[in-house]
C-alpha cells in the first residue's frame, strides 16, 4: 500500500511556538509502497516535501504515485491553548527619597517554565526576579516563555512629595504668666493624615 512517514514541528509538545503565531511545519520523511516518481499536493497549494510558516488547524497531503494510487493524510498543527500573560503588581515607595518599593510578576499560560528581565529607565538590568527595595522611577519589564514567547510591559514606582511643615500663625501670650501663646502649624506632602508632637515647655 501507498504511504508516507512525517514529522512534525515541536515546540514543547506544540506544533506552533506561540498563540496566533505560524511557525508550525510539517516535513515528509519517507515515501514507502506505490511506484515512483510521486507527486505532492498539499491542501496550501504546495507541492514540497517540506511546508512551513504553519498556522494553528488541519492541513491536508495528498500523495500520488505513478499509477494513479492515492494516499490522503490530514495533520493537524497545534498551538499553546493560551497567549503568554502577565500581571504586574507593584508596591510604591513609602517616603519621599526612600528606596523601598517593590515590583511582582505574575505570568501565566503560554509554555513555561518563565524567565523575567526587569530593566530601569536606563535600559539597565536590574533583577531576574520580583525585586524589593526599589526607588521611584520608570521601569520595564520582558517576560519570556519556554518557547521564546515574550510579553513586554512597563510600569511606574512612584513617591509621595517630600513631608513639609509650614508655620501659619503664632500668637504670643498676652500676659506675663499666663499660657495663652498659640503656634498653628500646617503639613503637606507625605501620605495621608498626619500627627504631630512638640518638643520644648510645655
Amino acid at each position: 500500500s501507498l504511504f508516507f512517514e512525517s514529522t512534525l514541528s515541536n515546540y514543547n509538545g506544540v506544533n506552533i511556538s506561540c498563540k496566533g503565531y505560524s511557525d508550525g511545519w510539517i516535513m515528509i520523511d519517507s515515501i514507502l509502497g506505490g511506484q515512483s516518481p510521486y507527486s505532492f499536493n498539499w491542501s496550501n497549494g504546495d507541492s514540497a516535501l517540506l511546508i512551513d510558516t504553519l498556522s494553528v488547524g488541519w492541513h491536508t497531503a495528498i500523495l500520488t504515485d505513478s499509477f494513479g494510487c492515492i494516499f490522503i493524510e490530514n495533520i493537524q498543527i497545534t498551538e499553546p491553548n493560551f497567549a503568554l500573560d502577565t500581571y504586574l503588581d507593584t508596591f510604591t515607595v513609602s517616603c519621599n527619597g526612600y528606596c523601598d518599593g517593590m515590583l511582582i510578576a505574575n505570568s501565566y499560560d503560554g509554555t513555561g517554565p518563565y524567565t523575567f528581565e526587569w530593566y530601569d529607565n536606563l535600559n539597565n538590568i536590574i533583577s531576574t526576579n520580583d525585586t524589593a527595595d526599589v526607588c521611584a522611577g520608570e521601569f520595564s519589564l520582558i517576560v519570556t516563555d519556554n518557547n521564546g514567547c515574550t510579553n513586554n510591559l512597563t510600569t511606574t514606582i512612584s513617591e509621595p512629595l517630600m513631608l513639609s511643615i509650614n508655620l501659619d500663625s503664632i500668637f504670643n501670650i498676652s500676659v506675663n504668666g499666663l499660657s495663652d501663646g498659640a503656634i498653628y502649624i500646617s503639613a503637606t506632602g507625605g501620605n495621608g493624615s498626619y500627627m504631630s508632637s512638640w518638643i520644648g515647655l510645655n
